[in-house]
C-alpha cells in the first residue's frame, strides 16, 4: 500500500483535491469501483516530472472509481483510453473487469499514442 499525500491546486475556475505519491495508486478503493494499477503504469506516473499533471491523472482516477468516467474512448481489445486535455494530452490507458474493478495499464501523451495503445493492448492481454 502505498503512503498518500494530499495536494490541493487553486485555479479561477476550480479547486481541484488530488491524491497522488511516489509509488502513486498500487491500489485505491475510494468509491463503489476498485482501481488497480499495473506497475508500468505506476512507474509513468511516476515519472512525470509535473506535479500539477500528477494531480490532475490521480483526480480522474478517482472519479473513474465512482463511475464517472468523463471522456474516455475505446481503443481496441477492451481498453480503453481516459483522455484528459491538459499541456501534452494526456492518457491512461485501463481495462474494466465487470462492474468492480478497473485495472490501470499505461499512460502516455498524445504524441506517443500509437505506441502506448499498442504497450497497453499487450499488457491487457498479460492479465487474461
Amino acid at each position: 500500500m502505498c503512503s498518500v499525500q494530499w495536494a490541493v491546486y487553486s485555479s479561477s475556475r476550480a479547486l481541484l483535491i488530488a491524491v497522488f505519491d511516489k509509488t502513486v495508486i498500487d491500489r485505491l478503493r475510494w468509491g463503489m469501483i476498485s482501481v488497480k494499477a499495473l506497475p508500468e503504469f505506476t512507474r509513468w506516473l511516476d515519472g512525470l516530472a509535473d506535479d500539477k499533471v500528477k494531480a490532475v491523472v490521480a483526480a480522474r482516477v478517482r472519479r473513474l472509481s465512482f463511475g464517472l468516467p468523463g471522456d474516455v474512448s475505446p481503443v481496441g481489445e477492451g481498453v480503453s483510453e481516459l483522455r484528459i486535455h491538459l499541456g501534452a494530452g494526456w492518457r491512461v490507458y485501463f481495462v474494466q473487469r465487470g462492474a468492480e474493478l478497473i485495472v490501470l495499464l499505461a499512460g502516455g501523451s498524445k504524441k506517443s499514442q500509437a505506441a502506448d495503445i499498442r504497450r497497453a493492448k499487450a499488457l491487457a492481454k498479460t492479465l487474461e
